[in-house]
């Protein structure tokens, strides 16, 4: 018996899945990533507003983020979400899409009013934006479902596929498959859900987020130690250039 559906997510009965760390599963989520990017910007194309065609640049160049992940999420009561879903960093772009891609919680836990994940997390994302990042959106709408289905997000996995877009100084535009620093904070935040996060490297294959628990480290940003440029490495990325120039 599954209950909701929120782009392919489920509040299921069944119960938490091993993670999939296959190849496979990245090369899906890949798909995923470049079928919504692709669609948004085909729909955003003939929109005449300021804002639309602002979203249709981000969609084609640097700006805009899709996020998927494949979930297997407990939330209590022998339940747990299941799935697929899509974030997208752009309101304007999820309009457009019709659907295909996560709300992301409600605004509240967007913009830092509202806590999401898990009591044991206890965090809140931070201003600036970021809770409307791709990967925050997915991880937001996990704790609403949750909330919803009278549970709260704990133990299970998610595999995350990320495709950010940024430009260079040149001009150019690079791809990365890594969070930016504080969608790593709220990752780690959700390790104290029991939840075991794994992102898609440079070669598409699945790494595991933390493996040495080491994310106490990361707000210190020492070069030398930094738990996030060591993630950097193992996803095989160039600290600049990410996983290369489009």
């Amino acid at each position: 018996m599954t209950t909701g559906n929120s782009a392919a997510m489920t509040v299921s009965v069944a119960g938490v899945a091993p993670p999939d760390l296959s190849s496979t599963v990245c090369q899906e989520l890949d798909a995923k990533n470049k079928d919504e990017r692709k669609k948004a910007i085909k729909e955003l194309k003939p929109q005449a507003d300021r804002k639309s065609q602002r979203a249709h640049t981000q969609a084609k160049g640097a700006g805009m983020t899709f996020s998927s992940a494949k979930v297997s999420v407990g939330i209590g009561g022998g339940s747990s979400i299941q799935g697929v879903a899509t974030g997208c960093s752009s309101g304007k772009a999820r309009e457009a899409l019709s659907g295909s891609t996560v709300k992301g919680g409600t605004s509240e836990m967007q913009t830092g009013k509202e806590k999401v994940l898990c009591e044991q997390a206890n965090y809140t994302h931070s201003g600036g934006g970021s809770g409307s990042h791709g990967e925050a959106k997915v991880l937001n709408e996990m704790s609403q479902m949750a909330k919803d289905a009278g549970g709260s997000l704990q133990g299970g996995s998610v595999v995350f596929n990320v495709d950010w877009r940024y430009s260079r100084p040149d001009g150019g535009v690079c791809e990365s498959g890594m969070p930016c620093r504080l969608c790593y904070r709220m990752m780690c935040a959700a390790q104290k859900c029991g939840i075991k996060i794994s992102l898609c490297d440079a070669s598409g294959k699945p790494q595991p987020f933390d493996p040495d628990d080491e994310c106490d480290k990361e707000k210190a940003m020492d070069p030398s130690d930094d738990p996030y440029l060591k993630l950097d490495k193992r996803m095989g990325e160039d600290p600049l250039l990410g996983r290369g120039v489009l």
